[in-house]
């Protein structure tokens, strides 16, 4: 793009737009390549562990470069305005530590992508929540131009005093296998405001016990950094499941759980399909999420039946 401009308008671009952005690429690259170094050291691959080593170091030197670059321009117009200091406790600047094999000469290692659809790893659309009116009143609402899909779910105005009865969302389920099911919570890091609040989001899935999820960070912590980053706390709940039939819409009993003594299919028989034309239905789980100290925000919903890598904030919602 910057190719395509005239000479008058190259340089207020790369100022503005063409040093973040090459910088902040470099940046990825460093740690990336550094990242996968070292586990191409660990499984052996010392060959493939020469060249991520060098890709590493050369993105490195290309920040520098692009610094320089920048402080030159225009006779040194904005010379000073862009450096890379060490901050109060970062180590970003740094390059972190390689492992180089000199006795070995360098393969090129394939980074092409492979799909990976992770069939029993979901993230929920959070637009989907129901909120009633108390709870809207309450200021419970989805918030657009902001989080990992562009929207996140506020559980009440952050200022609202504490009160007995809290903001509550809720938001139906449907395609749950297993006996169980895991949710990975993404929601943001926040401090609590004063003293006696705390940043709690109470959790429970089809009216059964509620799980208290709080985040209360140490600043300066390693944990407080790693949020601070992915700009998420990431907590972790599981439910159990209790398997149901949703019958014909008119039926005497919508929801009669399978085995019970008015159905005919025990829970562990081995006949548990219906004809292709049945009116029976996926049975449909509805989560509570409450906000029990007001202005809790979530971001991401994902289930986790063990597909999840770590790090991984899942795929685009469903």
């Amino acid at each position: 793009l910057m190719r395509t401009l005239p000479d008058s308008l190259r340089t207020p671009f790369f100022e503005m737009l063409g040093y973040p952005v090459l910088a902040s690429e470099m940046m990825n690259r460093k740690f990336l390549f550094a990242q996968l170094n070292g586990e191409l050291a660990a499984e052996g691959d010392n060959a493939g562990a020469n060249y991520a080593a060098r890709l590493s170091t050369q993105a490195s030197d290309s920040i520098d470069s692009l610094t320089h670059i920048y402080n030159t321009l225009v006779d040194g117009k904005w010379d000073g305005m862009m450096t890379v200091p060490p901050g109060f406790c970062a180590k970003y600047q740094e390059l972190p530590p390689l492992q180089h094999f000199p006795e070995i000469e360098e393969r090129r290692v394939d980074l092409t992508t492979h799909s990976d659809t992770q069939p029993l790893c979901r993230t929920l659309d959070l637009r989907k929540v129901e909120i009633g009116e108390y709870s809207r009143q309450l200021g419970t609402r989805i918030i657009d131009g902001i989080g990992y899909d562009g929207y996140i779910l506020q559980l009440g105005e952050p200022e609202t005093p504490l009160k007995s009865e809290a903001a509550v969302a809720t938001l139906e389920i449907e395609g749950l296998t297993g006996d169980s099911v895991t949710l990975q919570i993404f929601h943001l890091p926040f401090f609590p405001m004063y003293e006696g609040k705390g940043c709690k989001i109470g959790v429970s899935l089809d009216g059964g016990d509620e799980q208290i999820i709080e985040y209360l960070p140490e600043e300066w912590s390693k944990p407080w950094k790693l949020n601070i980053l992915r700009n998420s706390a990431l907590s972790t709940v599981t439910f159990p499941l209790t398997p149901e039939v949703t019958l014909p819409i008119g039926s005497p009993d919508n929801t009669l759980p399978i085995g019970s003594p008015d159905t005919t299919l025990p829970v562990d028989s081995s006949d548990t399909t219906f004809p292709p034309n049945s009116d029976c239905h996926e049975p449909v789980h509805t989560l509570h999420l409450r906000g029990i100290d007001p202005g809790m925000a979530i971001q991401r919903i994902v289930i986790d039946n063990g597909t999840l890598r770590p790090g991984y904030i899942g795929p685009s919602p469903q």
